[in-house]
């Protein structure tokens, strides 16, 4: 199911902190300070520049989705990411599939000519391997109807299509007595051509008939820097400002002795302090990617919605890196 995309791995993080999982399994080997991590997806408004160990200036990988930063670094580089440093937190519902599943009071529909509400109390499911969004079909059936009116094309499957040259539809998602709002831009996919649709762009919000959960995916996590925090059983969103950023790319320094002559501690405060044994060899740091989005081409990009697991294209800069803006 892979062979058309760039994938290297899929990781999966749940919400429980009491599972093996990646970020647990990172604080319990003393290689985060906590057991949370922060997120930011690139956007289109974004400029980006990538920077080698040299300060030399190359080229972003074209598969390049954002950053993973782990443990206390997701809370120090909010500021640099956020406006006004406002991060709003919300509980993680019981499930039993430990989902980052949260609360979402009321999710309300805007357009030219009026607001409408769409929806309250329903439960949404944060995750990265949906590119788009995914409701339940009277939900997403509701949604565009009210934002697109008579300028809707449906194949009353969950598939949607709506007049590239609207800017001013938006949705308003309320979290925490927090509004988080959704631009157009953000769902909009790209233009049909050649079949009859000409004009039309594709939705990224699928509708499914099975779908107990409204599905937030990257199209929505893009507009903000969110915060995993698997100790507490919160999720963090907040509006995110940054619009240019260098990766810097740093040397790092590895021991050339085995595991065994390094020994590490956690000091009280909950950082964490390494001491390393004889000589030491400088190596760059590599680029690990995971995860891949799939082709934003319309509304066959989304059919499969959760369920073919073909999560955002993202590379992690995992070993050293540097961030400024």
């Amino acid at each position: 199911m892979f062979d058309d995309y760039k994938v290297s791995g899929i990781i999966g993080v749940s919400s429980s902190s009491s599972s093996k999982n990646y970020i647990s399994q990172l604080y319990e080997s003393n290689l985060i300070d906590q057991p949370i991590f922060g997120l930011s997806l690139v956007s289109s408004d974004q400029t980006i520049k990538y920077l080698n160990s040299n300060n030399k200036q190359s080229n972003l990988p074209s598969d390049y989705g954002g950053l993973v930063i782990f443990g206390s670094q997701a809370f120090k580089l909010t500021k640099k990411f956020t406006e006004k440093d406002l991060v709003v937190y919300t509980d993680i519902s019981d499930n039993d599939n430990s989902y980052w599943l949260i609360n979402v009071t009321e999710i309300t529909s805007h357009n030219d000519s009026a607001s409408a509400d769409i929806a309250s109390d329903r439960q949404a499911l944060i995750d990265t391997g949906t590119t788009g969004l995914a409701l339940p079909k009277s939900d997403a059936d509701s949604l565009h109807s009210k934002l697109f009116g008579s300028n809707l094309v449906t194949d009353n499957s969950g598939n949607y299509a709506f007049l590239c040259n609207d800017t001013n539809s938006n949705i308003t998602f309320t979290i925490n007595d927090h509004d988080f709002n959704l631009s157009l831009s953000d769902f909009k996919g790209n233009e049909y051509s050649g079949s009859g649709l000409d004009g039309y762009c594709a939705s990224k919000i699928q509708g499914l008939d099975d779908n107990d959960y409204w599905i937030l995916g990257a199209a929505f996590l893009s507009k903000f820097y969110t915060i995993f925090d698997l100790s507490k059983k919160k999720i963090g969103f907040a509006d995110s400002r940054i619009t240019t950023y260098a990766i810097k790319e740093t040397p790092k320094v590895f021991s050339s002795e085995t595991v065994s002559s390094s020994s590490s501690t956690r000091s009280k405060n909950g950082s964490h302090t390494s001491t390393q044994a004889k000589s030491s060899s400088s190596a760059t740091s590599k680029n690990n990617s995971t995860s891949s989005s799939s082709k934003d081409s319309g509304a066959r990009d989304i059919q499969a919605g959760l369920h073919n697991l073909i999560p955002f294209q993202c590379l992690i800069m995992v070993l050293a890196i540097s961030i400024f803006n």
